[in-house]
């Protein structure tokens, strides 16, 4: 089958490209930056969007494109919002345009960010599809209101379609900015003696929800070939690790001692405290679960950063 992916040469986009192909499927993604190999797209531009789909022919859609960081949408709310909820119903405006009958899939990749953390109490409370939503920035509430406009779209005609709210992920590839990738890096650093010895953290007493980015885009892809039926479903471990049992990982992963500090610049205000989600849902209906470990997880982004701070 041909899956047409956008934001394709992002973080999990380049993921869910090699696991596509490695499944035997033939590929097209966009971009908004004009990677090579990749069809330009800038959403939220409902006619090209529709150029592309008629070159493609694809049968499924993945669709990621997205301003994706809560940091970048709150430095320009007006592009989150144009990218995020207009891109988003240009795009499905397009297929509906395209494929009239609803044959090709629309599978869209929201945020765990839209439930309701107000009211958390520690590591109990496990998020549902059923939770309570209340957006907690405003990436948040873009992803809300798109798949709010998208499940009006997908009705008429009826079309498959997945939406998933994906819990914490990292991988190989992921900015720095993220905090798993971040350690990471202050470390490979500190290993080569580019940086004080010195792991500079935020509060490192909150757990997150964290999962392979290698898991979350099969999840992608078993949706992409048909194998979940259509629907909302979280993408999660299920399992919330502190930050702190993260950082003490990740020394004893390390080549070079380090101490531990609080950077007061990294601290965010009002963030809940734990996080953590049941991907039961979709594990009963299609059998998903993550394969990867924490401690995988860990070694593998640290060496993709010990790679690139050797050859930076």
């Amino acid at each position: 089958m041909k899956v047409l992916v956008t934001g394709g040469s992002g973080f999990a986009g380049r993921h869910l490209l090699r696991a596509l192909e490695e499944r035997g499927h033939t590929t097209a993604f966009t971009s908004s930056s004009g990677v090579v190999g990749g069809l330009r797209l800038r959403l939220p531009d409902e006619e090209r969007a529709l150029e592309v789909l008629e070159a493609v022919r694809p049968d499924s859609v993945v669709h990621l494109a997205a301003v994706s960081y809560a940091r970048d949408a709150d430095q320009d709310p007006a592009v989150a919002v144009a990218v995020n909820v207009d891109g988003t119903l240009g795009l499905l405006r397009a297929l509906a345009r395209h494929d009239p009958s609803g044959r090709v899939s629309f599978v869209f990749a929201s945020t765990s960010q839209v439930y309701d953390a107000r009211t958390l109490d520690g590591g109990e409370v496990v998020l549902t599809e059923e939770s309570p939503l209340w957006p907690q920035n405003l990436y948040a509430a873009t992803k809300l209101a798109a798949e709010l406009g998208a499940s009006g779209l997908l009705r008429a005609p009826a079309r498959p379609a997945v939406i998933f709210r994906p819990f914490n992920h990292a991988g190989a590839g992921q900015r720095a900015a993220l905090v798993l990738s971040g350690f990471a890096r202050q470390i490979a650093a500190i290993e080569l003696g580019k940086k004080e010895p010195v792991l500079q953290t935020g509060n490192l007493d909150v757990s997150r929800d964290f999962t392979s980015v290698r898991d979350i885009v099969l999840a992608y892809a078993l949706a992409a070939e048909g194998r979940v039926p259509p629907g909302l479903y979280n993408l999660a471990s299920g399992r919330a690790v502190p930050l702190r049992t993260i950082a003490e990982m990740l020394r004893g992963l390390s080549r070079a001692k380090f101490r531990i500090e609080t950077a007061p610049e990294q601290l965010r205000p009002g963030e809940p405290i734990t996080l953590r989600g049941s991907a039961a849902k979709l594990q009963s209906v299609s059998g998903w679960a993550p394969k990867i470990s924490l401690e995988e997880l860990l070694l593998e982004i640290l060496n993709t950063w010990r790679e690139h701070e050797k050859n930076g």
